[in-house]
Parts: structure tokens; C-alpha cells; sequence
């Protein structure tokens, strides 16, 4: 019995789409099943201190949403995300120079969802990207699902290299090829912790528009400033001309458990993004939406921030 089981489970793996079989995950992502040990403090991962998260806020969403209409927070909900969520994350934005409407943003469940749809979207099998080397390994996760490769160059202490980016662009061009996207985590990036100078963003943008190659925006960390002023975001600098997509998570400034977050971007990268959102994961939990709905409408932002940042 024991030779015929093993001779399925064989079958099967040679069923393994080719691209999966020698797909290993986020392995950074794997070490999460440790955090809870007090013997283990880790520095592999972006993990806040719980002792930052806004429990009343939580609790005061939670029992509203569930209290007015349960049987409507428990269903199904829309796949673009909740009307109240969407409004409130625009309002949110405005806060950094950043104004767009309702065709311009989704729900996501996590900033990892938002990668995962840019990957979808934009990446066929052996594909490139440009990337600041090192850069978030969860992104290399996403694209990875794709069987993406990479042009990658050395993080400046004033952010990308984008003179060897550039570089490497031409010389994929040369061989008749482009990059579906440059990624980039602007602003306290992981894992260096290097936020990209002004001038550096400008170029970054000004490389996209010259290539055609949008920008993405990872912005997992832009409000957690231990000192110094903001910079403008990538997103605010394009001006709404389409050549940039914002990844956003609730992750890092609400709590990672909650699994929100947002993309923006232009209308017809937004169209496709929800369906492939209604493909993979169809919609975003309506009471994780509601409170992040009265994070951002009731929580003194400005506090918190400025408490989360001590940890």
C-alpha cells in the first residue's frame, strides 16, 4: 500500500505546472510561524510592535460593523472593495499631495495581494523588471510566480542607481527586449532602510516616461519618519500622467493582521486589476474593510504615527 501511494504522489508532482516545481515561496514569509516565540526576537521581517496597534479603534469598528448590519458585513462584498473604504483612502491621500478619484484605486488583502496583481497583470514567463538590489523579497516572491528576471543594481546611499538602470534597459533594448516595470521602495526601504533623494525620484520618473516602462511605487512604510521632512511621493510628482502604480498596505500603520490594503493607478490598470481580483481571491473581507474605514476617519492619524515610530 505504502509503494502505491508514493507512486501517486510521483504521478502527481510530474502534473506540477513546470513553472512551480522549482517555486519555494516567500522564504522570509515562512519564518512568520516563529514570531510568537518568546525565545526569537527577529529582525528578518517589517513586524510591528503590537503594542502600537490601535485597539480601541479596532474594537469600536468591530462591534459597529457587526452591530448594524451583520448580515450584510458577513456576505460577499464588492470586488473593487467598500464604498466607505475607497472614499476614505482617497481622503487619506490627499494628506501627500495625492488626488485621484473612485477609477483610480482598489482594495487590495495586503500590500502582498497589490504585488501579486502587478505581477499577474504585467509579467509573462521570463519577463524583466528592473530593481534596486537588495529590495523587498516579498515583491521577488510575487514576481517570481511569474518566472521573472530582474535587472538589478547596487541601492545608492541617495537611493537607485538610475544611471545603471538605464543602462541595463538599453542593453535589454538591444537585444530587443523591455522591461514590463521598474518596482522601487522609495521611502525607508527594505531591507536597507535608504529613502530615495528628490532628485533621484524625479529621474526615476523622468526614465519611466522615456522608456515607456511604468513605475511602481511600493509605500508600505512612508508615514513611520523617525525624523526629517517627506519627500514627495513618486506618485504625486507624476501628477496623475499615468506612469506610476502606488502599492499601499494597512500593515505597517494599522496592523499586519487585519490584510488591507490598496493599489492605485490608472483607470485601465485598475480595471484589470479587479479582474483579476475577482479571479484569485474575489473579494477583500468587509469588516477588515470597516476598520480600517474608521481607522482613517476616526483615529488621530497624527498621533499614532508619531507613537507607532517610538517602537
Amino acid at each position: 500500500m505504502e509503494k502505491a501511494d508514493n507512486k501517486q504522489k510521483a504521478s502527481f508532482e510530474a502534473l506540477f505546472a513546470q513553472d512551480m516545481k522549482s517555486f519555494e515561496g516567500y522564504v522570509i514569509g515562512k519564518m512568520l510561524a516563529y514570531i510568537n516565540d518568546p525565545k526569537i526576537i527577529s529582525f528578518a521581517g517589517g513586524l510591528p510592535s503590537s503594542e502600537v496597534f490601535p485597539l480601541d479603534i479596532i474594537h469600536k469598528a468591530a462591534k459597529k460593523s457587526l452591530g448594524k448590519d451583520w448580515q450584510l458585513t458577513l456576505q460577499y462584498s464588492s470586488i473593487p472593495g467598500e464604498k466607505e473604504l475607497l472614499e476614505a483612502a482617497i481622503d487619506y491621500l490627499r494628506r501627500d499631495g495625492i488626488s485621484i478619484g473612485p477609477e483610480n484605486i482598489i482594495i487590495t488583502t495586503s500590500g502582498q495581494h497589490g504585488l501579486d496583481l502587478v505581477g499577474r497583470l504585467f509579467l509573462d514567463s521570463q519577463d524583466y523588471i528592473v530593481i534596486d538590489l537588495p529590495t523587498f523579497g516579498g515583491a521577488l516572491s510575487a514576481f517570481e510566480l511569474e518566472v521573472a528576471q530582474y535587472i538589478g543594481r547596487d541601492i545608492q546611499e541617495d537611493g537607485s542607481d538610475v544611471e545603471g538602470m538605464e543602462q541595463g534597459i538599453e542593453g535589454l533594448l538591444a537585444k530587443g527586449k523591455k522591461p514590463k516595470f521598474i518596482y522601487v521602495v522609495p521611502d525607508f526601504q527594505n531591507p536597507s532602510g535608504i529613502t530615495i533623494s528628490l532628485e533621484k525620484r524625479l529621474s526615476l520618473l523622468s526614465l519611466s516616461k522615456k522608456y515607456g516602462i511604468p513605475l511602481v511605487e511600493d509605500s508600505p512604510y512612508r508615514e513611520l519618519r523617525y525624523k526629517g521632512k517627506n519627500i514627495p511621493s513618486i506618485y504625486s510628482l507624476d501628477k496623475n500622467q499615468g506612469n506610476v502604480i502606488g502599492v499601499y498596505t494597512f500593515s505597517k500603520i494599522l496592523c499586519p493582521g487585519i490584510r488591507v490594503g490598496f493599489n492605485i493607478g490608472p483607470p485601465e490598470i485598475i480595471k484589470k486589476f479587479n479582474a483579476i481580483k475577482s479571479a484569485n481571491i474575489l473579494n477583500t473581507p468587509k469588516l477588515n474593510q470597516d476598520i480600517c474605514t474608521t481607522f482613517l476617519r476616526e483615529c488621530d492619524l497624527d498621533a499614532h504615527f508619531k507613537k507607532a515610530v517610538v517602537y
